[in-house]
């Protein structure tokens, strides 16, 4: 009886050992795929940041591009009825003020989520998409006013 009693303190102190064991071992490798998602997770928010940094100076590009085109339309004196002229002017400020609030809005986007920036990207690519519209519309309007 004194065995028997013996050996299931031996098999009980067994057992702790061997789970003491396997539990640092599992804590261990809890701790590294931890470590290995926190790793993960930071390339993943550095990228993100980058592709907002990227769009935001691609946009910036865009938008000195439009401003540039802006001046020259100021700049160009066309032989217009005075009627047209200054709807043209007109047409000149409202594409100049549609620039500015796009460089605003671009400015003003705070980081939100991934899904918060695909969708501001997918409305500013179509808003910045119907500016250049207008730009080349502004063109071809010129020719019908003369």
């Amino acid at each position: 009886m004194r065995q028997s009693i013996l050996s299931i303190i031996a098999l009980f102190i067994l057992g702790f050992c061997v789970g003491s064991c396997a539990t640092d071992q599992s804590e261990k490798e809890a701790k590294e795929e931890a470590r290995k998602a926190k790793e993960d997770l930071d390339k993943a928010t550095i990228a993100y940041q980058q592709e907002v940094e990227d769009y935001r100076n691609d946009v910036a590009a865009q938008i000195q591009e439009n401003q540039d085109m802006i001046a020259q339309l100021k700049a160009e004196r066309l032989n217009l009825k005075k009627d047209a002229q200054l709807e043209r002017e007109a047409r000149i400020n409202e594409l100049e003020k549609r620039n500015d609030l796009m460089r605003a809005r671009m400015n003003e986007y705070k980081y939100k989520s991934k899904e918060g920036w695909e969708n501001f990207k997918r409305e500013f690519k179509h808003d910045m998409s119907e500016l250049g519209q207008a730009f080349k519309n502004i063109g071809s309007d010129n020719v019908k006013n003369k």
